[in-house]
């Protein structure tokens, strides 16, 4: 009987030996495998800019951050120690100033972990125009995209870094547009896009991360490009002054000589040729169609001495090769 317990008592002791040495062994793996490699670091937003709110988070899928001490200082101060600080905000500098930023993690039968991080602000100037918009000679505005228009978008950053900053030309440039990758516009010194809007969208949005081959960090930058409506101007073409566009005659027009000459400037069709064959213009006089002259955007008035009264005129020009770019327009003539 004594020969049976001792026999037992032996069996459990060898069976507590085992499982309290492979809970030490696991014990000691789990504390191997937790080091710097095991958490990343998270910034919200990605490419932060000068002055701006931004956030830091730590991800593990092996450690249980929240029951870590976690301690972080911003350019050598300590900001923030707390069991399961996973999180810290702040603000970042002017654009090329950088902001240095430590974190300790103590996780309890691990070797001390530390994570270092350097924010460098920058950002982007996107600037954009309509390659094939037409507007007439010394108009001061922006010729605006249409229908089917080519755009071209032209990324400048923006930084202090070294002495003079960071050429536009040694950055490695992603672009998207409408939120879809563009890989073959994209890479370095391509800080160019250039694309066809789509008769389908209202607007587009283009949007792009330049990235510093020398690590002086990255910036994004994004913009919603409308597309917009062409329309016809009225123009008149004194024979003594020339086209005069300091008036737009869309509000009426008096003649009072014998003759009187119209020119019609189709605003941001495409091409910028507004004879091109490519644009068909139909004209009429009090809903009666009119011969297209032979230089089709400009018409000529003649008129008798006695002969007054008023007349509509009206114009639609429509695109022969891309679909819903068309505009329609009048004015009235008076004879005095």
């Amino acid at each position: 009987m004594n020969r049976r317990i001792r026999v037992y008592g032996f069996r459990v002791f060898f069976l507590l030996l085992l499982i309290g040495g492979s809970f030490f062994v696991s014990n000691v793996r789990a504390a191997d495998i937790i080091n710097d490699s095991n958490i990343t670091i998270q910034l919200d937003p990605s490419a932060p800019g000068p002055f701006q709110e931004t956030t830091i988070t730590l991800v593990s899928y092996l450690a249980d951050l929240n029951q870590a001490k976690i301690t972080w200082q911003q350019d050598g101060k300590k900001v923030l120690s707390n069991i399961g600080a996973k999180s810290f905000s702040f603000t970042t500098k002017d654009v090329g100033s950088t902001t240095s930023i430590t974190v300790f993690i103590d996780i309890l039968g691990s070797p001390l972990i530390t994570k270092q991080l350097s924010v460098t602000p920058n950002n982007i100037d996107l600037l954009w125009e309509a390659t094939d918009s037409y507007v007439p000679p010394f108009y001061e505005g922006k010729a605006l995209p249409t229908s089917q228009s080519k755009v071209r978008v032209v990324a400048i950053p923006n930084t202090n870094i070294g002495s003079g900053g960071i050429s536009p030309g040694n950055f490695v440039y992603q672009w998207k547009l409408n939120f879809d990758p563009d890989q073959d516009q994209s890479g370095y010194s391509k800080n160019a896009f250039i694309y066809a809007n789509s008769f389908l969208n209202k607007s587009d949005t283009i949007s792009v991360t330049a990235s510093s081959t020398s690590g002086g960090g990255s910036a994004d930058a994004s913009i919603d490009i409308p597309i917009n409506n062409p329309l016809i101007l009225f123009y008149e073409n004194n024979p003594l002054l020339g086209l005069d566009f300091s008036k737009a005659l869309n509000n009426g027009f008096d003649v009072t000589g014998r003759d009187a000459r119209i020119v019609a400037e189709p605003f941001f069709f495409s091409p910028k040729d507004p004879t091109s064959n490519e644009l068909t213009y139909t004209w009429t006089m009090n809903n009666n169609p009119i011969n297209t002259p032979s230089t089709p955007n400009q018409i000529a008035f003649s008129r008798t001495a006695d002969q007054t009264g008023q007349s509509r005129i009206s114009l639609s020009i429509d695109s022969v090769t891309k679909l819903y770019l068309s505009a329609q327009s009048f004015f009235l003539i008076n004879l005095k």
